[in-house]
């Protein structure tokens, strides 16, 4: 197992016959390259698409900070049902032979060249993840931002469930490399995150129908993490077979008997058209006397959500300073009422701060809720002070409202792309991070004074 990113690693693939030079040129998602080999391979000429040249250097500068990137590679398997590159050998210009899904959000393919290779794409940005010659027993991990030995091991073992089931299932396994290129199989919802979810494979999915490419779609297989009922968000999906699978082991397996090309469609933004189409599915879900009534309660009260948290980065005196918060506000608005978010295990922190609250505040109670009835209350509300994270996502991300967040000081650095995620979004405050008592560990509990 190599690291591109390691000078002592890539100076070794010589060892094994491939030549740095391709091995970086094949890591990169490299628009030029990509224009080249489609002229070489396809003979057409590439056109940006409008994810890369509606975004302002400004915008692309902040989401790049997260990790994300253009992927100009979509948009060529959208149009020709090929992933193209190089061999990493000779350097010489190849298309996809073959598509494999290898967990929930991987996607290998698969190479003929001086050698038979894999190039897996995945993790939440969709990117080049690793490449794999089998014939070497060789594992080159690439330039993305998770890296170390523990991310290794993971795309390492996933690859072995692949070359395993390929000598389990040789025929099934023929099958996939013999497979259409002019159909396309979208996968979703393989992550357990609901921003990324949402910022990722809802937006790819909005920007694959508004660019006019469903009809290349013959089939979709989601994961067991969609939340929205994906027919209700996008009609024009409706009438596409489903496979749902339940597990990691279930897209392998199903994987093989899906038409076409596999594809997770990955987006950069969030568009206002994306939030129009969620919340029209909120309201098909819930109906539209609840969604009324919801909106009803923001009509007569200054609602504040508060997003509870009881497991990983917790505030740490959330209880006496969002009591605290919501009582000095009703002393001076006199008509607050209060949203409490979160999962069903931040009951008894729900209950406490109730307790603590002056009998003028209104309570609603939405703790284990579904995401449509949150969506509708998101919209309701005033404003929201929440953790950053899946809530912060409903008020930010997905409804027009001012509001602050709070996180650990990890969390807190995300501030740097967060309002560049949905356009047109009204900007979250994010409090300094400062301010915050905790170290730089990633899911540590933190605190901070509620006056601020």
């Amino acid at each position: 197992m190599l690291d591109l990113n390691v000078p002592e690693d890539a100076g070794r693939l010589a060892e094994f016959g491939l030549a740095r030079q391709h091995v970086e040129a094949i890591a990169g998602d490299d628009p030029a390259m990509e224009r080249d080999l489609r002229r070489q391979i396809l003979g057409e000429t590439f056109v940006a698409s409008a994810p890369e040249s509606e975004v302002d250097e400004r915008t692309r500068t902040a989401l790049m900070s997260s990790g994300v990137r253009y992927l100009p590679y979509i948009e060529t398997i959208l149009e020709s049902g090929h992933f193209l590159t190089l061999c990493p050998v000779s350097g010489r210009p190849l298309k996809s032979t073959g598509s494999f899904v290898v967990d929930t959000h991987h996607i290998a393919y698969r190479f003929k060249g001086d050698v038979v290779f894999y190039l897996l794409v995945g993790r939440f940005h969709g990117r080049r993840a690793a490449l794999c010659v089998p014939s070497h027993n060789l594992l080159v991990t690439l330039d993305v931002p998770e890296r170390g030995p523990t991310i290794s091991r993971w795309v390492a073992n996933i690859m072995r469930r692949l070359i395993a089931f390929s000598l389990a299932e040789p025929a099934k396994f023929q099958l996939r490399i013999d497979s259409e290129t002019d159909a396309l199989t979208l996968i979703a919802g393989g992550m357990a995150n609901f921003g990324h979810h949402i910022w990722q494979e809802l937006s790819g999915i909005a920007q694959l129908l508004a660019a006019g490419r469903l009809p290349r779609v013959r089939s979709l297989m989601l994961g067991p993490h969609t939340w929205f009922r994906l027919d209700q968000v996008f009609p024009e999906i409706a009438g596409i077979p489903v496979t749902k699978c339940a597990s990691s082991e279930d897209m392998l397996v199903n994987g093989f008997s899906q038409p076409g090309t596999i594809l997770r469609p990955i987006g950069m933004q969030i568009t206002e058209e994306l939030r129009f189409r969620l919340r029209r599915a909120a309201t098909a879900a819930l109906g539209s006397a609840q969604v009324a009534r919801i909106a009803e309660a923001g009509s007569q009260y200054r609602l504040v959500w508060i997003n509870l948290r009881a497991h990983n980065k917790v505030w740490q005196t959330q209880v006496e300073g969002y009591a605290a918060l919501l009582n000095a506000l009703q002393l001076e608005f006199q008509n607050i009422g209060v949203v409490y978010d979160g999962w069903m295990d931040a009951s008894e922190i729900r209950d406490a701060i109730d307790s603590r609250l002056h009998a003028g505040i209104i309570r609603y109670d939405t703790l284990g809720g579904s995401i449509e009835s949150s969506l509708a209350w998101a919209n309701a509300v005033t404003t929201y002070v929440s953790v950053v994270g899946s809530g912060l996502v409903l008020n930010s991300w997905l409804v027009q409202k001012p509001g602050i967040a709070h996180a650990n000081r990890a969390h807190l650095n995300q501030r740097v792309f967060w309002n560049s995620v949905s356009r047109g979004m009204v900007p979250t405050t994010f409090i300094e991070t400062g301010a915050v008592n905790c170290d730089s560990t990633l899911y540590v509990n933190y605190d901070f004074d509620w006056r601020i």
